[in-house]
């Protein structure tokens, strides 16, 4: 995924699910995440060789969220950014191939 300089309101975050998928923003590309608390990206489990960069991540003004937020990790901490799920516990990941 290519994106151009440029301010991006996410409604929902982009999800990567393939394997060695790139996410790569050209000059000052933002990603302002969605009002919900989720993340700008989020990388599914078992998913190696993800390459993430160039981009700007902003957070937005959140709506008023229930406590906990469903959209927190297991720590109950939202994130812009988000490798992996909290219910995939056999996911080592791959030594030879990492998430950047």
């Amino acid at each position: 995924l290519l994106l151009c300089p440029g301010i991006f309101f996410l409604t929902k975050p982009l999800v990567v699910k393939r394997p060695n998928q790139v996410i790569l923003g050209l000059g000052l590309a933002t990603l302002v995440a969605p009002q919900d608390g989720s993340p700008c990206i989020r990388v599914n489990a078992k998913t190696p060789g993800v390459r993430i960069a160039g981009l700007m991540l902003e957070a937005s003004v959140q709506t008023e969220l229930p406590s906990p937020s469903p959209n927190a990790n297991s720590d109950g901490v939202t994130s812009l950014i988000e490798f992996g799920e909290p219910d995939v516990t056999d996911d080592a990941g791959d030594a030879t191939n990492p998430g950047l």
